[in-house]
Order: structure tokens, then C-alpha cells, then sequence
């Protein structure tokens, strides 16, 4: 098996993967990321977090077999911007809280990186 493939193989699973037990983990454990959009007046807040958390299990799936790998990374972008914003808006805290929060946008950024490789392999020859 050629490296590169394997490469390619292994890192949808991993990006996939994760948005997969992400969404899972929104329906396990509801209340704590609903607390948090209610917080942040988020409209339709609980409908909205269902909503996300099957778009994720969807498209992360999608990535994670390799159909349909550049419409659901390109979704997984999207969700990723107002998601990001929500939960991680480092600017409202200070010290300790502000730092993690910034790393959580750096993460994101960075996941929003390999979806994006995703794309442009996906239409490499």
C-alpha cells in the first residue's frame, strides 16, 4: 500500500473521527453545551444544538469513508466558524480561562487546516 494513500486514509479517520464522537458526545452529555448557548442567546438554541451535533456525526462519517469528502469537510468549516465563536470566545474571559479558550481556536483553526488539505486532495490527480 502505497504511504501516501495510507496517509490519506488515516487522516480522514482521525478528522472524521472526531467530529463523529463530538456529536455523540453533545447528545450524552446535552445540558452543559446548552447552558452555554442559552448564555450566549443563541436563538432556537436547543434545536440548533441538535441540529449541529448530526450535522458533525454526518459529515464527520462522510470524511471518515470517503464519500462525499470535500462538500462535508467544506461543512464541517462552516460549522466549525459559529461553533468556534460560541464556545470559545476567549476575548470575554481573562487569565487561565482566556488561554484555553484561545488554544480551543487555534485547535479549530488548525482542524479547519486538514479539512482543508481534504479539499485540495481530493481533487489532486
Amino acid at each position: 500500500m502505497d504511504f501516501y494513500f495510507l496517509a490519506l486514509i488515516l487522516g480522514r479517520i482521525f478528522i472524521g473521527g472526531i467530529f463523529v464522537l463530538a456529536g455523540i458526545q453533545h447528545f450524552q452529555h446535552f445540558d452543559p453545551p446548552l447552558a452555554i448557548m442559552k448564555g450566549r442567546s443563541v436563538p432556537y438554541a436547543a434545536p440548533l444544538l441538535v441540529l449541529g451535533s448530526v450535522w458533525e456525526i454526518v459529515l464527520g462519517a462522510l470524511i471518515m469513508i470517503g464519500f462525499w469528502g470535500a462538500p462535508a469537510a467544506l461543512g464541517l468549516i462552516l460549522f466549525l466558524i459559529p461553533a468556534t465563536i460560541i464556545f470559545h470566545n476567549f476575548w470575554d474571559y481573562q487569565g487561565i480561562a482566556r488561554v484555553h479558550h484561545m488554544h480551543v481556536v487555534m485547535t479549530n483553526v488548525m482542524v479547519a487546516g486538514g479539512l482543508l488539505a481534504l479539499i485540495a486532495a481530493s481533487h489532486t490527480g
